[in-house]
């Protein structure tokens, strides 16, 4: 489980804001789970950031989802997720 105090994140605005950058989203792993929000996930989301999840199997990232909590339902939406690296290559 993760979890981001308050304090936390205002130390994390404060450097953003001084970096002349802004929070967008939050990431963290599901090892051996799914890439879908967790009870736990919804109950400390804050609307207007993007919640990236994970879904790690041992060494190996096996699926990238994106999700921000809609302010009427209360409930999670999935985001599209485009992965760009140039370091890698279509086979």
């Amino acid at each position: 489980r993760f979890l981001i105090t308050p304090m936390d994140y205002q130390q994390a605005e404060i450097f953003a804001k001084r970096k002349a950058m802004e929070i967008i989203g939050v990431y963290h792993s599901h090892p051996l789970h799914l890439a879908i929000p967790s009870i736990h996930d919804l109950e400390q989301a804050v609307p207007f950031l993007s919640y990236v999840i994970l879904s790690v199997h041992g060494p190996l990232v096996s699926s990238i989802t994106s999700w921000q909590l809609d302010l009427q339902s209360g409930e999670f939406e999935e985001e599209k997720v485009k992965i760009h690296s140039p370091q890698l290559k279509a086979v």
